[in-house]
């Protein structure tokens, strides 16, 4: 049986949470397909994969079950899914499809599972351009009523895809994503030193939050309960927001203004991982209060790092933290601004939270999350 993977976010230069989920899930299922031998993988991309992808496949060796893992490289500029790899599907189609990004090609195998992440854009209108929108809306449909199974990284994403796309219950599967326990910092002391500097942090005390800086992530108001602590309490310590610009800066950067904070939260843009797993190893506490998310990655980078979070009490984020971080409503200013004093003030709290954070962390694994996904594919390509 041939399984076809969506590989088309596998290997982006700068990757989100899509795109992190989408490498280290088919990282994992190319591990179960070399270990079980029973199934054969087909990437498909615009680009050129790396080598664990396989050699790339052309004519009838597309289809051919003695190669085990092979990538075929469709190269197109837009809307790639719905046109060059719908059109791969019509013409040379897998036994199943496995889709890890969201949207389901209008042509498509007859055994089709995918990864719907969250459901974002019921929430934020407008948060998104009218065509983002509209076609989120679209494919989610889509995937509810073609869609084989679905796979969601949270209970949160879950109970959206039933109450709002009225999706049956019994084809979606909860599968919580994982974090890298191999990761292991290989940057020095001397390196850590030179990118604080290179941001000017050194020695410097901060907050620190990584994502894209846009409305859904609720910055305006942690942008506000920032303002209220400092200056009630110190005035000494900076906010950082790293991160691309998304829907809603504008807004964000005139509260930062308004409140005379210029000198005092520093936008640094995009990030490398190397520069985030340093800002938040050194920072007080890592902030993400977002008024909706289909999980957190974030989170768990910080639990790795040893440092404590304060986050939201809603959607996944409160499933996937539990008791390891401190949660407040996010719509609530004076809430945020007394997490942000009890954090950064307790030292006991601190502890017991990175204590927390260090335990929580052990029940996200990439090795549970492919063989779970595995095992979820291959029954779909089995039935």
């Amino acid at each position: 049986m041939i399984i076809g993977i969506d590989a088309s976010r596998y290997d982006a230069k700068e990757k989100t949470g899509v795109e992190f989920y989408s490498k280290y899930i088919i990282d994992e299922l190319i591990k179960s397909a070399q270990k079980q031998k029973t199934h054969q993988l087909r990437f498909y991309s615009p680009y050129r994969l790396p080598r664990r992808c396989g050699q790339e496949l052309n004519g009838s060796r597309i289809l051919d079950e003695n190669i085990l893992i092979g990538q075929r490289i469709i190269p197109f500029k837009r809307l790639w899914t719905q046109f060059r790899l719908s059109w791969e599907m019509r013409n040379k189609a897998p036994d199943l499809l496995f889709v890890p990004s969201h949207t389901l090609p209008i042509f498509h195998p007859k055994k089709t599972v995918i990864t719907i992440h969250d459901v974002a854009f019921i929430f934020f209108k407008k948060a998104y351009s009218f065509f983002q929108y509209h076609y989120l809306m679209w494919s989610t449909k889509y995937a509810c009523k073609r869609a084989t199974k679905i796979i969601v990284p949270s209970q949160a994403t879950k109970d959206d895809l039933v109450g709002f796309f009225r999706c049956r219950e019994d084809k979606i599967a909860v599968i919580h994503h994982g974090v890298d326990f191999d990761f292991k910092s290989e940057i020095t002391k001397n390196k850590e030193k030179q990118i604080l500097k290179q941001f000017k942090l050194y020695k410097k005390k901060f907050i620190f939050f990584v994502g894209r800086i846009e409305t859904k992530k609720n910055l305006e108001n942690i942008i506000e309960a920032f303002s209220e602590y400092k200056e009630r309490y110190d005035h000494d310590i900076l906010l950082v927001l790293a991160g691309k610009r998304g829907i809603g800066f504008k807004s964000i950067w005139q509260k930062i203004v308004e409140k005379n904070l210029i000198t005092d939260i520093f936008l640094p843009g995009y990030v490398t991982e190397e520069e985030k797993d340093v800002l938040i190893k050194n920072a007080q506490f890592f902030i993400f209060i977002s008024l909706y998310e289909g999980f957190g990655f974030p989170i768990l980078e910080a639990f790795r790092a040893k440092t404590p979070v304060l986050t939201a009490n809603t959607s996944a984020m409160k499933e996937i933290a539990e008791d390891a971080a401190m949660r407040v409503n996010p719509t609530s200013i004076n809430e945020i601004a007394q997490g942000i004093n009890k954090i950064l003030n307790d030292e006991v709290f601190r502890r017991f939270l990175i204590t927390k954070g260090e335990e929580r962390l052990k029940s996200f694994d990439w090795g549970d999350a492919g063989r779970m996904t595995w095992r979820v594919v291959t029954e779909v390509s089995d039935s």
